[in-house]
Formats: C-alpha cells, structure tokens, sequence
C-alpha cells in the first residue's frame, strides 16, 4: 500500500449522509471508495475502478471543503481538479446539493449489505472476497468467521491453512480496534505529531507511512 492511503470504511457509513447535514470531503471520499471497491468486487473495468480510488483519495486530502470551492469558484472550479472528468463532477455536485448519489445506491443493491466488510478484512481483497460469497455465500464478517473456523477454506487451493490463521487474527483486530480513521483526519493529527518531534530533536528522520 502506499503511504498515507486512503481507509474509509466501515461500509454501511458511506454515502448515507446527509439527507440531515453538510456533505464533507470525507463523506464524499467514503461514498468514491465504496464504489470502487463494488466495482473490483464485480470485476468491472480496472481503469474505471481506479479512477474512483484516485478521486477519493484526492478529495480527502483536498484543504477546502467542495461546499466552499464550488460556492466561491463555481461548478467549474471541479475542472481544475486533476483526475476529476465531466462524470465524477456531476456525481459531486449530485452528492453535494442532494446528499444522495443514485448511481451509489442502484450498485449497492447488487451485493449484500455485509460484503464490504468483509473486504475490509486484511488478507481479502476483491478476488478473495468474490469467491466466499460465490462459493461459501459469504454476505457478512460472521459467515466469514463460521467458514473460517469450519476448516472447509483451508483446503481450498490457493488459501490454506495459515492464510485461513491471518484472517481470523485480521477479524479479531478489526473487532477490537474497529474503524479505521479517514485520511482526512488522520492526515492532520499525525503532520501535527510529525512536526512536534522534528522539533524535539529526539529523531534525526521522520515520516509518515503506512495505510
């Protein structure tokens, strides 16, 4: 993974925003990455899936929020914005003025409500997370947990029975630490941390790192 990537999930928070409140650069963030990871998830076209994962992951390192841009700059000043095409700006704005974005929910109805959280697990990805609920009927991290634990997966060609130990220990992790933070908030409090201890001259080389 590359350093300071993007991590937006649990799941069943994207793109569910809002109908109540101001739409933020991490809500819209989220609701991009979801859509990519649908989209792996049904094997569409990669470049089509990239494109979502980059316009996450520059929208959540954005220094203004969308609101403020386009209120100042207008819908064009989206143009400026690298990676950002005439499609994924009209998915913006539709984000931004309704708190709703359709092409999000007609994807989300085609795979079950859990299955993206069982993506999130450490050792999964798209093709892993394809096969358990094609083949096993997966649709939740406890149906991935009961599989685990039946020793049926482990015999599966590919996976094994280390690979099967990983999960499970990705699994408890993820139910002891739970979410992860958004790059968006994450990002300020570690440069924060980052420029304190080059002060401190405790360390001669600093960086942050990691997803």
């Amino acid at each position: 993974r590359q350093h300071a990537e993007l991590t937006l999930r649990p799941a069943q928070q994207a793109g569910l925003l809002l109908c109540c409140g101001h739409v933020t650069n991490a809500d819209t963030a989220r609701t991009f990455a979801t859509i990519a990871d649908i989209l792996a998830i049904q094997d569409a076209n990669p470049f089509r899936i990239r494109a979502y994962e980059r316009a996450a992951q520059l929208i959540a390192g954005l220094p203004r929020e969308l609101t403020d841009l386009i209120a100042k700059e207008g819908e064009e000043a989206l143009d400026a914005l690298p990676g950002i095409g005439e499609d994924l700006a009209a998915k913006i704005i539709e984000l931004l003025e309704t708190g709703k974005l359709a092409y999000y929910d007609n994807l989300r109805r085609r795979v079950p409500k859990g299955l993206l959280d069982v993506l999130d697990v450490e050792g999964m990805g798209p093709k892993r997370t394809k096969f358990v609920w094609e083949a096993f009927h997966v649709r939740s991290l406890r149906d991935l947990d009961r599989l685990c634990r039946s020793g049926k997966l482990a015999k599966v060609r590919g996976w094994g029975e280390q690979s099967v130990r990983n999960i499970l220990q990705a699994m408890d992790m993820l139910r002891k630490f739970g979410e992860r933070t958004p790059l968006g908030k994450a990002l300020p409090l570690a440069e924060s941390l980052m420029h304190t201890l080059e002060r401190s001259m405790f360390c001669d080389r600093i960086a942050i790192a990691g997803s």
